[in-house]
């Protein structure tokens, strides 16, 4: 049964309960679609999903962008820029300058995508603590906390 659980006050939410790499009927869909309205990013643990399938569930959400660093794009997947910091025959097998700096994803186009969907596949780790931080921040609690 597909829980939402909000992880914060303005932003996040974990949702468990259901399997991404299955084909997801309307209200099933509907109730994640409605928590990504309500709390903007949502966290699935321990999915396992094929390129085509995480392209599959980010296309519900709407068209996909197509990164403009295509040279980063998995090969075959124009939908899947890869992050990595990887180097394979002396060449970055991903974009590895993300998460360097903040950053909105495409924020800069004329009408910037609605979201993006990240998918770990690797992530560094040390002493089995996990490294790495991604960080998220809600610019409409900002604004709403603006005096008048």
């Amino acid at each position: 049964m597909l829980q939402v659980e909000p992880l914060s006050k303005h932003l996040g939410a974990e949702v468990s309960g259901v399997d991404l790499s299955r084909e997801l009927d309307g209200s099933t869909f509907d109730a994640i679609e409605t928590a990504y309205n309500s709390h903007s990013v949502l966290v699935f643990r321990d999915q396992k999903l094929t390129p085509v399938q995480q392209i599959a569930f980010a296309r519900r959400f709407g068209e996909l962008e197509i990164s403009p660093r295509t040279q980063f794009a998995l090969p075959g997947f124009s939908e899947i820029l890869v992050i990595s910091n990887i180097i394979e025959d002396n060449k970055p097998i991903g974009n590895a300058d993300a998460g360097r700096t903040w950053h909105t994803d495409l924020s800069y186009t004329k009408t910037p995508p609605r979201g993006s969907l990240l998918y770990a596949r690797e992530i560094p780790v040390s002493n089995g603590r996990a490294l790495g931080d991604t960080v998220f921040a809600s610019t409409a609690a900002a604004y709403d906390a603006l005096p008048e």
